[in-house]
């Protein structure tokens, strides 16, 4: 118990006999025991210099000695050594000595030596004590790639095994209890056997055996044995055979999970694979419990965080999920992944992912109908998804179109096939049932897979062939039994969509829109964390023209799924329509950063910002959208418009033209060219492409319309109106084109002609305020002042914000003598336009009639504060205060009035210079100043 005094002791001994080679040994060992490994090494070395009076067994303990200061190599010379000086040494040396070969790497030496060990004595094999040994024997063939060997050697050793005193297997006594535990030991060895020779039956069978006997002792319970147990199980298929495995292992439930994370690695990852079962098996409340206590122990491992991957997209939460995938396919890196990860992919959607990592484990798994069949069973789920993306619109977080590829669906075919040639299981026809309707929806195999036992996602998987192939009734009849499960209820929805029945008959349609728009929202809110049910309730209500409710679906798909650039659009798209600008340009932006080479997302961006007054980014997007798309003529239109607008003429004049030769039966393009050009002052031109225009088009009411006005801005009006009368009558009776017609005949024949054509007019677009209005001013000069009154106040009434109107009427009250009336209205001329100048001058004149001669002059102050170079108001200022004698003042006004009356005022300017002489001589005479003229 005191090595530092046993060391003291045996160096006075070694003093008095140092060539004992027992007692330098003996003083090596103690010295180790000391922690004096330097005096212990030099003690050895005596031992070795001693000449040949070393015994074996000395020469044994100092390679036991050797071995516990960490030297294999000079523990090996006294092997060899030992064998020189007893050339037929005890078995139990020639085992310690192959033991020690094989760990340094030496089986061929390793092998000779046990042979020895086992010849030193012909019934030794058959006795247990050699069961370690045979073990050992079974282990160096393995390892020298000779199976067959090896399994020969564990035969025997099984055999050896099961005959001494089988009874004892279970027994408490220690001898019973070493035989157990080599027992399970040799069926160990059988099962790496079997896994490398492919036999996964008979390796499954061992692995249990081995697991069973070690498992009697609930303390030498060994998690890898289990592990190995049920992942063999698992391997075949054999799901209710692994979960028995798993539960046989004994840690009580309040023990649970810690007992297994005692074991280290291997009670991490049975743990995994009992987390991994329970989500398989739809289980999911205490599944997190146990990934958490396993994080916090192995934080970092892979596989549990590919578990927590699929807890959290089964929970909804699918970008935590796919936060987490990365995380574990980043500790995952160099190593060996397993079908845990490629299962933490399918659940997180990374679609690229996928088909690669499932494809990896098949490959490396050739003999394992799991794999084969998961990878199957990948390619299937892959291709379902896409099929669904592809009826919501999805794009962004959709497999991708190889997901529906020959090549896939050849992959597909045989990986299920292998599968089959393993096993012979129902799960390998289901998935076969369910690959064959999404690759090649027929009756035939829509047929095969509704023979199958119903379950929801394949009954979900059967509607959506159905839907392929067209057949709502059969689809809706087959939903009935999970009438409520997700999956189903959004097959369901997508078949109502696609329904052909009711096309023609509104009444029928309307049905079919309302039950689609039903299950889509059943769909949506059955599983709300799902955006290809909100998405395909946005496109249900679209179809119903439920404008707002399809915006608020695609809006929800977004909350869950925001780089879907097709979504986006939809949005947008439906955001114009419902009259939010501003939505509408966010969700352009946000579908053009998605796909910045998108043309079509460019040339939406850019007619929102265009409607939006926002000129320079609409170009810039516009601009954009034909670089990409040169073939666009719509979008050349817009940005001619743009261009316009931003007064950027010869470019707008050259983007209409490349429209109008994209698009040469449209007559749009050439319209805004000639708009463009009469905005530069090339009439001519103008009028070469109106004439253009409506060769193109002859019907086009827009294009006659525009020839029409250009010729009348060349003073060609009877032309212009000629133009019109040859038109078809379909144009003629299109009002803007009837209106200019009347207008023209009025400024060509005068108001009489036109009255009883605008009067027809009327009569026929009654809410029309302009037709009105124009119709009231044509009878005010016809004289008709009732009727001129009576179709002014129905404009009014239709749009009263009309000052040029108001004002005619204030006019007619004041000639007909209601001046209280004139005042009323013109007042409101003056609310609606308060820089109108004519009114402040009628105003002026009525309350001059109404001897009202302080409002008058206030009135016309108001004029000259609005035009203070109009001689208007300052010439009836003069008048008024010239008969109110307050000459100097009238002098003031008229003779500014003077000044700034024009030429071309004729006779009101010479009245104003004879006004102005009056005032001033009357100056002269109340005053007897001088003036100079």
């Amino acid at each position: 118990g005191e090595p530092h005094q046993a060391v003291e002791a045996l160096e006075r001994a070694v003093q008095l006999d140092p060539d004992r080679a027992d007692l330098l040994v003996s003083l090596a060992g103690g010295l180790a025991s000391a922690g004096e490994l330097a005096a212990a090494r030099s003690t050895l070395e005596k031992v070795m210099a001693i000449g040949g009076g070393v015994s074996c067994e000395d020469l044994r303990r100092a390679a036991h000695v050797y071995l516990r200061l960490g030297n294999p190599q000079p523990a090996l010379d006294c092997y060899q050594r030992a064998l020189l000086v007893e050339p037929q040494p005890p078995a139990a040396l020639l085992f310690e000595f192959a033991q020690l070969q094989q760990r340094q790497g030496n089986p061929e030496a390793a092998l000779e030596l046990v042979q020895q060990a086992l010849d030193r004595d012909p019934l030794f094999r058959d006795r247990p004590e050699s069961l370690p040994v045979q073990l050992l024997q079974a282990d160096l063939p393995a390892i020298l790639n000779r199976s067959q060997a090896a399994l020969a050697v564990l035969e025997r050793a099984l055999s050896v095994a099961q005959a001494a005193h089988p009874a004892q297997e279970n027994g408490g006594d220690a001898n019973a209890a070493e035989i157990r535990l080599l027992k399970g030991e040799i069926h160990d060895r059988f099962t790496s056997l079997m896994i490398e020779a492919g036999d996964l039956p008979d390796a499954l069978y061992h692995a249990e055996k081995a697991f069973a006997l070690f498992a009697v002792d609930s303390a030498a319970q060994d998690a890898a044995l289990c592990y190995r147990a049920a992942d063999l199980a698992l391997a075949q298929l054999q799901n209710d055979r692994a979960a028995r495995t798993v539960r046989s292992f004994q840690t009580g439930a309040e023990l649970f999970p810690q007992a297994l994370l005692e074991q280290g690695q291997d009670g991490v990852d049975l743990l995994s694979l009992q987390v991994e079962m329970a989500l398989e098996a739809g289980s999911s409340d205490p599944v997190a419990g146990w990934i958490e206590a396993g994080l916090v122990e192995a934080p970092n491992d892979a596989r549990l965080l590919s578990a927590k991957v699929r807890l959290l997209a089964r929970e909804g939460d699918l970008a935590a999920a796919r936060k987490c995938f990365t995380l574990a396919r980043l500790q995952s890196a160099g190593g060996e992944s397993g079908l845990w990860l490629a299962e933490a992919a399918l659940a997180a959607q990374s679609w690229k992912d996928v088909p690669v990592l499932f494809e990896r484990c098949a490959q490396r798994q050739v003999g394992q109908a799991r794999a084969q069949l998961s990878f199957a069973r990948a390619l299937v789920l892959c291709a379902e998804q896409q099929r669904l993306c592809d009826a919501t619109g999805s794009q962004a977080n959709a497999p991708g179109v190889l997901a529906l590829s020959a090549e896939n669906q050849r992959k597909f075919e045989e990986a299920v096939q292998a599968a089959g040639r393993l096993v012979n299981t129902g799960e390998i026809g289901r998935w076969q049932a369910r690959g064959q309707a999404v690759f090649t929806p027929s009756a035939q195999t829509a047929r095969t897979l509704a023979s199958m036992p119903a379950q929801p996602e394949d009954i979900a998987a059967l509607i959506g062939a159905l839907r392929l192939l067209g057949n709502r009734a059969a689809a809706i009849q087959v939903a009935r039994r999970f009438a409520e499960h997700p999956r189903v209820l959004l097959q369901l929805a997508l078949c109502y969509q696609e329904d052909p029945s009711g096309q023609g008959e509104a009444a029928g349609a309307t049905t079919a829109q309302a039950e689609a728009v039903a299950v889509a929202g059943r769909a949506a809110a059955a599983d709300s964390n799902q955006p290809l049910a909100h998405a395909a309730l946005g496109r249900a209500n679209l179809q119903a023209g439920e404008l707002s409710s399809a915006l608020a679906a695609y809006e929800n798909a977004l909350l869950l799924w925001l780089d879907e650039p097709g979504w986006h659009e939809a949005a947008g798209d439906l955001s114009l329509q419902v009259g939010s600008l501003q939505a509408a340009i966010a969700h352009f932006r946000h579908a053009l950063a998605i796909e910045p080479e998108n043309p079509r997302f460019a040339f939406k961006l850019g007619q929102a910002c265009l409607s939006d007054e926002d000129i320079a980014v609409a170009i810039n997007c516009l601009e954009k959208s034909v670089a990409l798309d040169a073939a666009q003529a719509n979008a050349w239109l817009t940005l001619a418009t743009a261009y316009h607008l931003a007064g950027r003429l010869p470019q707008a004049l050259e983007a209409a033209r490349k429209a109008g030769e994209l698009n040469s039966a449209s007559a749009e393009a050439l319209l805004i060219a000639g708009e463009t050009a009469l905005s530069m002052n090339q009439t001519a031109q103008a009028l070469e492409l109106a004439q253009s225009a409506v060769r193109r088009e002859p019907d086009n009411a827009a294009a006659v319309l525009f020839f029409s006005n250009v010729l009348v801005l060349s003073e060609r009006a009877e032309e212009g109106l000629k133009v019109i009368e040859q038109s078809s009558p379909a144009v003629r009776a299109f009002f803007p084109v009837a209106f200019e017609r009347a207008k023209l005949i009025h400024r060509l024949h005068g108001a009489q002609s036109a009255a009883d054509v605008l009067e027809k007019l009327a009569r026929e677009h009654p809410e029309e305020p302009d037709l009105l209005g124009f119709l009231a001013r044509v009878q005010a000069e016809c004289g008709e002042v009732k009727a001129a009154e009576r179709y002014a106040f129905r404009a009014l009434r239709l749009d009263p914000n009309q000052p040029d109107l108001t004002l005619m009427l204030g006019r007619l009250n004041r000639k007909n003598g209601h001046l209280d009336q004139a005042v009323h209205l013109l007042g409101e001329v003056i609310r609606m336009a308060p820089d109108h100048l004519e009114a402040y001058l009628e105003l002026g004149s009525v309350y001059q009639e109404r001897r009202e001669y302080a409002l008058a002059l206030q009135a016309y102050r108001q004029a000259i504060r609005i035009a203070p170079r109009d001689y208007q108001a300052y010439y009836y200022s003069g008048l008024i205060l010239r008969d109110s004698k307050d000459y100097s003042a009238a002098e003031s006004m008229l003779r500014r009035a003077a000044e700034l009356a024009p030429e071309s005022a004729g006779q009101v300017a010479v009245s104003i210079r004879r006004q102005l002489v009056a005032v001033i001589a009357l100056n002269l005479v109340h005053h007897k100043q001088e003036v100079t003229l």
